[in-house]
């Protein structure tokens, strides 16, 4: 069985990383049998080394100055350990190409080019955007009931180095957090744009057309990540899904949310 390696949190969905999401969702929607293997925040390193995962990283490119990194997967099957979401996703596709391929840009109408671009290249920015600017409302939330100990230490050097201040004053920023929440407002209401469009030129129920796509991991891991963090009695998650672009995120949220088990 396949075992994906994620970081445990007091948060409502239990799970954190956008990035692990990314892969979970992956794993469930080609319905692979898989299992979590959870570690400490502050241990990945110690405990991916342990378990012979390679860095994610040759060297620290990112905030977090590491190059150990979750996600992480051990497929027995196949004798293969490997770190980072986009290898493991583009692993996942090549080891089981029986299963829906998620990497593999699908045949569209040409008028479908320049929004296939965006969803399919290094990075979809809007995905980024809707993300961010929420979380950044949230981030008290996280290092102060999410995590504990060394692990609500770590994650808040790394939180604080990315705010450029500390929690607290970040939270106390009144003015800063309504133009997170706004901004990050502006981006869900760009991506239903986006959607739209696409919706006009081929139809279907998902980003691009009737078929899961790459897109749709993008889209589907905003959802996932937000609703494990903001849990789903919470007051601004269910004006995301029922107000905001006259409810259409919780149409697609009833659509992904069967892929979003955490096993």
């Amino acid at each position: 069985m396949i075992t994906l390696f994620d970081f445990p949190t007091a948060l409502p969905g239990k799970t954190l990383s956008v990035y692990v999401w990314k892969i979970r969702l992956a794993l469930n929607i080609k319905g692979l049998q898989h299992q979590t293997q959870w570690v400490s925040f502050s241990e990945i390193e110690k405990e991916l080394k342990k378990a012979g995962l390679p860095p994610s990283k040759d060297v620290p490119t990112n905030n977090f100055g590491t190059r150990y990194t979750v996600p992480a997967l051990h497929d027995p099957s196949t004798n293969t350990k490997i770190s980072d979401s986009k290898a493991i996703l583009k692993y996942l596709d090549d080891a089981y190409p029986e299963t829906l391929q998620l990497t593999a840009q699908p045949k569209v109408d040409p008028q479908l080019d320049a929004l296939v671009a965006e969803a399919f290249g290094p990075s979809w920015p809007l995905a980024f955007a809707m993300i961010l600017h929420i979380y950044t409302t949230q981030v008290s939330k996280v290092v102060s009931g999410g995590l504990q100990g060394e692990d609500s230490a770590k994650y808040r050097m790394r939180m604080e180095g990315m705010l450029k201040t500390t929690v607290e004053e970040w939270m106390q920023n009144k003015e800063g957090l309504e133009e997170s929440l706004k901004k990050g407002r502006e981006a869900f209401r760009a991506a239903d744009d986006w959607l739209e469009k696409s919706r006009k030129i081929h139809g279907g129920k998902w980003a691009l057309g009737d078929t899961i796509t790459l897109a749709d991991i993008e889209i589907g891991t905003v959802l996932a990540f937000l609703a494990s963090v903001l849990g789903e009695e919470d007051k601004l998650w269910n004006e995301i899904i029922q107000e905001w672009d006259e409810g259409r995120w919780g149409v697609y949220w009833n659509q992904i949310k069967q892929y979003t088990q955490v096993l």
